[in-house]
């Protein structure tokens, strides 16, 4: 079951609130939520998507594989979660949209979708993790120009909009989604594209990014 809007009161804390933010996972036998998670050499960092759509996308297609993937807003899951290997702080890997070779969909040599991300951090040594983490100003007016690019103009009301769909709706537009990818395995370093999908209108956009790319 998914949980797309974040309606847990009862916290202090401010976990990507606006614009939010969405994880990947699935309920472990003691009810736990293991959160999908980024590999780094620091240790594991959990992988959230600005998209709800872009979740739900990536969770249908890691459940073709015989994994039950959800997705939940990232605001309902322990803060804890977020905490670097280190504990010296707040860590999140952000993606934004899927890299594009030849106007297809980039694939890393494991098969995986090659993603177009944002690290995040905040740093904090104190014993209990911070009651703030949202996305820098930096980090939403880069969300800003990649988004209007594709002519999305309006991807936080969309956004916004699109947690609030029925899960018929939602699955039917992802079923589409997916099925309508057209994927490549390539050299990820050699992608100067990527690609993001407009859920109201069902279609894919690719936007180039090679100024985006240090």
């Amino acid at each position: 079951m998914n949980q797309l809007r974040n309606q847990n009161g009862d916290r202090q804390s401010t976990f990507f609130s606006n614009p939010a933010t969405f994880v990947l996972g699935h309920q472990k036998e003691n009810g736990e939520w293991q959160v999908v998670a980024e590999s780094t050499r620091s240790g594991p960092v959990v992988t959230c998507y600005v998209s709800p759509i872009h979740a739900l996308i990536q969770a249908s297609y890691l459940s073709r594989e015989g994994r039950q993937i959800g997705v939940k807003h990232a605001g309902l899951i322990r803060e804890e979660l977020f905490r670097t290997a280190d504990r010296s702080g707040l860590a999140a890997d952000l993606r934004l949209a899927w890299l594009v070779h030849n106007g297809k969909i980039a694939q890393d040599p494991a098969g995986n979708f090659a993603a177009f991300a944002r690290h995040m951090t905040r740093r904090s040594y104190s014993s209990s993790p911070p009651l703030y983490f949202e996305l820098s100003e930096s980090c939403v007016d880069q969300i800003d120009k990649l988004y209007e690019r594709g002519g999305l103009f309006a991807w936080r009301e969309t956004f916004l909009n699109v947690t609030a769909w029925s899960e018929h709706r939602l699955s039917g537009v992802v079923k589409r989604a997916v099925a309508s990818m057209e994927l490549t395995k390539c050299d990820i370093s050699q992608c100067m594209e990527a690609a993001i999908f407009d859920a109201e209108f069902e279609q894919w956009h690719i936007v180039p990014i090679d100024d985006f790319i240090p």
